[in-house]
């Protein structure tokens, strides 16, 4: 591009050069003018003495012609510089503005594979930290009878409780961890209920990979004890964990799980004791634990 700018020195030149020539010829040169010609020319025919003024007259007219002519022709040979340089500018900064297009397609073409690199990444780590986060997952139910429950209703000599279990499958530990079970007994015929939830605790422990926690049993008792082993209600038992992940502290993850439970005779068990055996069917909308 700098090898161009050798024209710019030369225009100079040629144009200092007619200016130049242009002043001296204005000031050293032959005073002629188109009166004094016209003048000369008249008094030629009286006087042969002013025939030699023709002559300086014609030579006079023959010097401005000649300086005329050389004066054209470098303002000629200026204005084709000009055109040359203008040309030479011209293809430079096409030259420059295809430089600046390739440019930017490459920049914007590196932008494009850095933010899809860093994507990739970001995904990368996000399924790392998933794989390793803590996940809790049901676990079966515990059972528990009792010869003597007491209640806000009164005591009775006879009760089977069950307790859902939850166990962290994953490879982190689960923190703020929060177990709500709640049951409800329903005719055998009748709909499945939909439970509420209490509002999300401040609160609550920590359980580390391949531990478990449990909820608190919940009793069948009373009448319903006695309908219960006739078939005739069936009892629903719903339990919902809440925590939350060391990779997201912040943000809590829910699971909960819907059963119904059915009597299904009794049975002898490893003591020789004859303990119920329970049928546990997940029913409802209410399942999104695995």
């Amino acid at each position: 591009m700098r090898k161009w700018w050798v024209v710019w020195p030369l225009y100079a030149g040629l144009m200092g050069f007619a200016l130049g020539a242009s002043f001296f010829f204005a000031l050293y040169g032959r005073n002629v003018t188109e009166s004094s010609i016209a003048s000369q020319h008249e008094q030629q025919a009286t006087n042969e003495a002013t025939k030699s003024k023709k002559d300086e007259t014609d030579e006079a007219l023959a010097y401005y012609t000649l300086w005329l002519m050389a004066f054209t022709g470098v303002l000629a040979f200026a204005t084709v510089g000009l055109g040359i340089a203008t040309v030479l500018l011209y293809g430079t900064g096409e030259k420059q503005f295809r430089f600046a297009i390739r440019s930017s397609i490459k920049q914007s073409r590196d932008m494009r594979a850095s933010i899809a690199a860093a994507q990739a990444a970001a995904r990368s780590a996000a399924d790392a930290a998933y794989s390793e986060r803590a996940w809790m997952s049901m676990d079966g139910f515990d059972q528990a009878l009792s010869t003597d429950l007491i209640t806000e209703d009164g005591r009775y000599p006879e009760a089977i409780g069950i307790a859902p279990k939850w166990k962290n499958t994953g490879r982190s530990p689960a923190i703020r961890v929060e177990i709500f079970t709640t049951m409800r007994a329903e005719r055998i015929d009748g709909p499945i209920p939909t439970f509420e939830t209490p509002p999300p605790e401040d609160s609550g422990g920590i359980v580390g990979p391949g531990l478990g926690g449990i909820g608190v049993h919940q009793w069948i008792y009373g009448d319903n004890l006695g309908h219960f082993r006739l078939g005739a209600v069936r009892c629903f038992i719903y339990s919902r964990v809440r925590y939350r992940t060391i990779f997201e502290p912040d943000f809590v993850r829910t699971s909960e799980i819907c059963f119904s439970v059915q009597f299904d005779g009794l049975y002898r068990g490893p003591d020789g004791a004859m303990v119920p055996r329970l049928i546990y069917t997940n029913r409802g909308s209410q399942n999104t634990a695995t």
